[in-house]
């Protein structure tokens, strides 16, 4: 079983919900409270927008480093088969193994 999709939807969904959050209360914390109504509205309207775009690319930075962890122990795996293979069970030193052209 793939667990990798599911990794990368959790992670995924976490980072952008967390780097919304901290954008919506840096907004916050930098809107005055003396605003008319067009201001709070536009204020509310970009402070979405900004949180939205934030959490969105940093979903895709988190789903991408998860995918090149994948690839990474992928690499290694094939390695280790590609060396091992057709050992009789003992493990083969740097000595025996003939480099590869």
């Amino acid at each position: 079983m793939n667990i990798i999709p599911v990794v990368k939807t959790i992670v995924g969904a976490a980072a952008s919900l967390s780097s919304g959050y901290v954008v919506g209360h840096a907004v916050k914390a930098v809107t005055p409270e003396n605003l008319k109504l067009a201001g709070k509205i536009t204020t509310v309207v970009g402070g979405f927008l900004i949180a939205t775009v934030a959490g969105d690319l940093t979903a895709k930075y988190v789903e991408d480093q998860v995918d090149q962890f994948d690839a990474g122990l992928r690499i290694g795996k094939k390695i280790a088969m590609d060396r091992f293979e057709g050992s009789t069970g003992d493990a083969q030193s740097d000595d025996e193994v003939a480099p590869e052209d």
